[in-house]
């Protein structure tokens, strides 16, 4: 049975189940009915609870053994009459609040108070305006609207999450902005809510295969929705396939014109949104792709190909070079192409001054 008390420090109404105090504030509201609330697990850790239902969470043996730097931190579910709790590890907000916040111009109204506004929307721009003042300092986009080296390391987190739940034989199912949350500064990012209540996603950020009757969900699944993620991010807030989202995935009609100006980005994005799901990367491809790797990397990668180019004289050893080295950019695929052609090391290092 429940017993309720009080923190000893705060005038905070609670509930002990187990070993996590569940306080009466709420922090947060999710699909299916949960509920997160502010509570502290047993050694008097800060940790977000988060109650569902019991028929609404598949992975509650799982998620406690899931330890990586990119999946929120689940400690041992305990259990009532009616709903199961999940004392998760605190994060700031989530990716999608932070695109939202930080797209946002400091002197738009995009986030003032409307007086049509619900009492909802009403506390969540005041979320948004709270993001928005304490990450300042936070860089997202460069000049130009191409990602910062901030926001590609974020991805490579996301994607990183995935592949550790991938090389466990599970899948998240449910991957959209709102489900990967951020800690504080340095700011990281935490795969959250594999596997609960939908088993086949949200709505929008689902796969085209998922919407189609028979479906057998593979990992291809998640890429996918990473892919919607990996857009609404680079541009951000814009959605791949526009308002009519479910119909547009069916039908393979998506609008990339947004990263057009970024070959990398498109040439990544277009792989991952691929209708056939074969012929999409998975996360450890993904990680290898010029668009995520970081300045480190990058110029490694590239000093390589460079290295390999002008060993070619002919120009129809392009392709071969081309398949050898994997998954790049269009852009550098047409390097290779103007430098294997002419094999001079100048024609090569213009080129590459682009990713510099």
């Amino acid at each position: 049975m429940a017993e309720g008390f009080y923190l000893p420090d705060q005038s905070i109404g609670g509930t002990r189940i187990g070993k996590i105090f569940v306080s009466n504030t709420v922090i947060g509201m999710g699909s299916g009915g949960s509920r997160v609330f502010e509570g502290l697990y047993d050694d008097g850790t800060p940790v977000a609870v988060k109650r569902v239902v019991h028929d609404q969470f598949n992975l509650a043996y799982w998620c406690p053994q899931l330890i990586h730097p990119n999946i929120v931190r689940y400690w041992a579910a305990e259990y009532d009459e009616d709903f199961m709790y999940f004392p998760l590890e605190r994060c700031t907000c989530s990716l999608y609040d932070l695109i939202l916040a930080l797209s946002a111009p400091s002197d738009s109204s995009d986030l003032s108070v409307s007086p049509d506004d619900s009492p909802s929307m009403v506390m969540y721009k005041s979320k948004l305006r709270y993001v928005r003042d304490t990450m300042q300092d936070v860089k997202l986009w460069m000049v130009g609207g191409r990602p910062s080296p901030l926001l590609l390391k974020l991805m490579r987190e996301v994607v990183s999450g995935l592949g550790y739940l991938h090389g466990l034989e599970i899948l998240h199912q449910d991957i959209k902005p709102q489900n990967i949350l951020i800690t504080g500064k340095p700011l990281v990012a935490k795969l959250s809510d594999m596997g609960s209540y939908t088993s086949n996603g949200t709505p929008g950020w689902q796969a085209r295969e998922v919407l189609l009757p028979g479906c057998f969900p593979t990992p291809a699944i998640d890429m996918f929705s990473f892919g919607c993620v990996l857009f609404f991010c680079v541009t951000g807030g814009k959605h791949p396939f526009g308002r009519l989202r479910e119909s547009n995935i069916l039908n393979n009609a998506m609008d990339l014109s947004s990263v057009s100006s970024i070959p990398e980005a498109h040439d990544l994005i277009s792989d991952l949104l691929n209708p056939d799901p074969i012929l999409r990367p998975k996360a450890s491809e993904v990680l290898q792709h010029p668009f995520l790797m970081n300045s480190e990397t990058r110029l490694s990668f590239f000093s390589g190909f460079r290295d390999r180019a002008v060993a070619i004289a002919h120009s129809m050893d392009a392709p071969k070079l081309a398949k050898e080295i994997g998954r790049f950019p269009a852009l550098l695929m047409e390097s290779c192409k103007v430098v294997s052609r002419f094999c001079k090391k100048d024609v090569l290092r213009k080129h590459l001054k682009l990713f510099k």
